[in-house]
């Protein structure tokens, strides 16, 4: 059974589309601020993983993240030449304890003209509350990350979330809300003025997650919402 879920995760894993068009030219402000919000956004870093923390400085996992980002809304924009195609990109994360209830989360994902995407992100995760009656746990996470899409568009994201996970024996689930802050610089080959501009947003974070034991071996996945709906798909090892 384990095998039949390793093998539906890499071939999506290795299903995304390579050399994309993602973004059209002659981009406006509005249009620029729309992809900041979608795309930048996009590449903050996800949770995937238990709402439990890690167990103090032993605790480790790591794994492999593919991430999708719709952009059919991309070809409205500007000359409309954008491909409109559901990009996916692949990641690494590994997430490591660093003492009592404080995690470091990694992401890494670099850029090749394959997926078209690269990104570097990290995220800090303090579990301040416990119950003591029901295994829930509520964490501060502090994110941030930075993003470059085709050499064409680059960023910054940043922000907070507070979740609130319940623990089971095989199981967790999580539901987390907070602000995501996004900068984004675009090429003059992108842009209506032909210069490079800069465009910031920032916007209300909402997300839900799941994580499934086949231990070692864990499957996660997380909805986050933005201005548009972004799924992570995560398989993990946990120590």
């Amino acid at each position: 059974k384990m095998k039949n879920y390793l093998f539906i995760f890499l071939s999506l894993l290795f299903s995304y589309q390579s050399s994309a068009k993602i973004f059209s030219a002659n981009l406006n402000k509005s249009n620029r601020e729309s992809i900041t919000r979608r795309a930048g956004h996009s590449t903050a870093m996800k949770l995937l993983s238990d709402p439990y923390p890690l167990g103090g400085y032993e605790g480790l996992e790591y794994g492999i993240i593919l991430e999708s980002l719709p952009t059919s809304d991309f070809q409205d924009y500007g000359d409309g030449t954008a491909d409109g195609r559901t990009l996916y990109y692949p990641a690494f994360n590994i997430g490591k304890g660093l003492y009592k209830n404080v995690d470091l989360f990694l992401n890494f994902g670099v850029y090749s003209g394959d997926t078209s995407v690269g990104l570097y992100g990290a995220m800090l995760r303090w579990g301040f509350y416990e119950s003591e009656r029901i295994p829930l746990v509520i964490a501060l996470n502090l994110h941030i990350s930075s993003s470059n899409f085709n050499n064409e568009v680059t960023g910054d994201t940043e922000g907070f979330l507070i979740d609130a996970g319940l623990n089971f024996t095989d199981a967790g689930v999580y539901l987390g809300v907070g602000r995501v802050s996004s900068k984004s610089i675009f090429t003059s080959d992108l842009t209506d003025s032909t210069d490079s501009e800069r465009n910031n947003a920032t916007d209300l974070h909402l997300r839900l997650g799941g994580v499934y034991h086949f231990r070692p071996i864990f499957v996660a996945l997380e909805v986050n919402r933005y201005t548009i709906t972004h799924f992570s798909l995560k398989l993990g090892y946990r120590y």
